[in-house]
């Protein structure tokens, strides 16, 4: 364990070692042909830093100092030791040519300086050298501590015998060596060049619904660079990029682009790193605008045969109402309205008769359908020197292609289609429409102003958890912003400050009121009570909004006992109900015979009781289990009761219990006639 950790220590201070290195050089190059080819028979250039400072120029035969003014070479070195002759001379010798003719085509290549190394203690490590090469391997090195050529390849050996023996020279190409650290010095302080930073946006070649946005950083120098497009602050992975350049002036360049969809206006910045600077050059893709757009078409169809909208950086201001007929107002209080644009000029009825016209219709009947389309409006980008590029425009289509367009500087119509052209000669003649036009256009800078400057809205921010379908103990943590306008924003749910990988996104919505609404949702685990929030970016903001969770939510085993009791109260209660009603309705069943045997009983007994009844036998009815009292044949039917109970009876009545209808009652009169 020890051992692996003092192996972290040294990977680290090896990893810091690195990172804190600082590197210049200044290298001298020379290249030499034995036949002229295709390039010169000489060549050279020296290079400081990856900056070209001076070269060899073969038509006038001298040397041309490059993107350096006189000043930047106060303390710059001379040229080094052995001239272009010198080294012509060399490379014919080498090839053994004869009368400066060679008939085949040989490389010598030479290159001399030094490299200046700052070490992460502070110290410095110099390093100079003068070393050849013959046909692309390494030829011959001079050590300029010994004074002596180290020879590199067998074809050497030669060579280095010839040029050890020439003193005065190595001890010339010693003392030129030794001047490194000067040089260095000079082109090092030289003054550093911040980049010039652009952003721009063109059309995807091969797709007519994407756009690219560029980050373009020129200028600057020294050479090292780090530049990326970012989207709401964060590096967006899938860029490409030129990878860094040299100018005509010794200067460099750098690309990136990054391709969107044109309908996401989202919130895009360059972000750039160069020594010139002191901080981060940040340039954010500021753009506006104002569209007016209208759809004609040449018959009715399971759309309208006419509609338009205006859309302010992507939010809805006004709309054309076909119910109505009318202009109506999207979203926006009269306040709003105070500086807004009136329509442009080319009314409803005016679109209408142009598609007929093209379609060539007769009467106002069209056989075919024939779409056209129009967009007015103005685009305003504000640009990285704080200065604003307008753009206007006017421009129509035809089924699905571009058609004309107004030049507002010429008050010209530009046709974009051979079917254009007839239009193009009516149009253009129409002096007084098209002075309206240029004029209309002018005004876009107050509409995009008026509108631009609408108060921004900020979003409301909920968090809040429910259940997982799926599984009862598992969650679900949404994040919702609503209210917000304009219609840009980033939201992350956060675990422990890092952005989650797995969330879901609703995309960005549009509410009834103009604003925008947004949901993110991730899973969770009811028993990790872990650290999440909502972070939200939003141009309304100063700063991004963080809204944490609590932590509350109901515990799923209480809601499960809770829900088994109430399924079994419920089902207790239903059973209960169900016997309660079976009881109900057996009693009523059993009720009309149970009276009636009652009554019978009371009878009976009042009648064994009764003193006329003496000597009486009773018995049962077998076929309807009805108890009779039969009556003696000495029984006298004069008595006032028997005659009442007779009466009764054959009524259909008594006097304590209602028997109607009932059968036995027959046979009980029957029985006693």
């Amino acid at each position: 364990m020890c051992l692996r950790f003092v192996f972290i220590i040294l990977l680290f201070h090896s990893f810091l070692g690195d990172a804190l290195q600082e590197k210049h050089y200044l290298h001298f190059k020379f290249t030499a042909l034995s036949k002229a080819n295709t390039l010169p028979e000489f060549s050279a250039e020296a290079v400081a830093d990856d900056r070209q400072i001076i070269h060899y120029n073969n038509e006038d035969q001298s040397w041309v100092r490059s993107s350096l003014t006189e000043e930047d070479w106060t303390e710059a070195p001379a040229l080094p030791p052995d001239s272009r002759d010198w080294l012509l001379h060399q490379i014919r010798t080498l090839s053994n040519c004869t009368n400066t003719q060679c008939s085949e085509l040989h490389v010598l290549q030479r290159i001399i300086g030094c490299e200046m190394e700052k070490l992460p203690d502070g110290t410095m490590n110099l390093t100079v050298f003068d070393e050849y090469g013959f046909d692309g391997e390494d030829f011959i090195a001079f050590n300029s501590g010994t004074l002596q050529w180290i020879d590199k390849n067998p074809k050497a050996k030669e060579t280095k015998m010839k040029w050890d023996q020439q003193t005065e020279r190595n001890e010339l190409l010693q003392h030129y060596l030794k001047t490194c650290m000067n040089w260095i010095s000079t082109f090092k302080n030289m003054k550093k060049t911040p980049p010039d930073v652009h952003v721009f946006v063109r059309k995807a070649p091969d797709d007519q619904n994407k756009q690219v946005l560029t980050c373009l950083a020129t200028g600057f120098y020294p050479r090292d660079i780090k530049m990326n497009i970012r989207l709401y602050r964060n590096i967006i992975k899938d860029q490409t990029s030129s990878e860094i350049r040299p100018n005509a002036d010794g200067s460099f360049q750098m690309r990136v682009s990054v391709e969107f969809d044109r309908n996401h206006k989202d919130f895009y910045d360059c972000f750039v790193i160069h020594s010139s600077l002191t901080e981060p050059a940040v340039v954010e893709w500021e753009k506006h605008y104002l569209h007016f757009k209208f759809t004609a078409l040449s018959k009715a169809n399971t759309l309208p045969e006419f509609s338009a909208e205006a859309v302010a950086d992507d939010r809805q201001i006004i709309h054309y109402n076909n119910e109505d007929q009318s202009w109506v107002r999207s979203s926006l209080t009269e306040e709003d309205w105070t500086e807004a644009p009136a329509l442009p000029p080319d009314s409803r009825d005016w679109l209408l008769h142009q598609i007929r016209t093209l379609s060539n219709c007769t009467n106002t009947q069209c056989s075919e359908l024939h779409v056209l389309q129009r967009i007015i409006g103005c685009e305003l980008k504000k640009l990285p020197d704080g200065t604003m590029n307008l753009t206007v425009f006017d421009e129509y289509g035809f089924d699905g292609e571009d058609f004309i367009t107004f030049n507002s500087d010429t008050l010209q119509w530009i046709d974009k289609n051979p079917k254009a052209k007839e239009t193009k000669m009516k149009w253009d003649q129409q002096t007084e429409r098209n002075e309206l036009l240029q004029h209309y256009l002018k005004t876009c800078m107050n509409w995009i102003s008026t509108f631009n400057n609408m108060k921004k809205t900020p979003p409301d921010v909920h968090v809040f958890v429910r259940k997982a379908p799926g599984d009862q103990c598992k969650l679900f943590l949404s994040c919702l912003v609503t209210g917000f306008y304009p219609r840009d924003i980033k939201m992350n749910i956060r675990l422990y400050r890092n952005i989650i990988k797995d969330q879901t996104s609703s995309e960005i919505r549009p509410n009834d009121d103009g604003s925008f609404q947004m949901r993110s949702s991730v899973e969770i685990d009811r028993n990790l009570k872990d650290f999440y929030d909502c972070f939200v970016i939003h141009s309304s903001l100063t700063e991004p909004a963080v809204v944490e969770w609590a932590g509350n939510y109901a515990d799923c085993e209480t809601e499960s006992q809770w829900a088994l009791k109430a399924v079994l109260i419920t089902v207790s209660v239903v059973l209960v109900l169900i016997v309660s009603y079976c009881i109900y309705r057996r009693k009523r069943l059993n009720g009309g015979q149970s009276s009636g045997y009652g009554d019978r009983t009371r009878r009976e007994m009042r009648n064994e009781h009764h003193a006329s009844h003496k000597g009486q036998k009773s018995s049962y009815d077998v076929e309807n289990g009805a108890k009779m009292t039969l009556h003696s044949d000495r029984e006298e039917m004069s008595s006032p009761e028997s005659k009442r109970r007779v009466w009764y009876f054959k009524n259909g009545s008594s006097p304590h219990t209602d028997i109607s209808g009932s059968p036995r009652c027959e046979q009980l009169v029957f029985c006693t006639s």
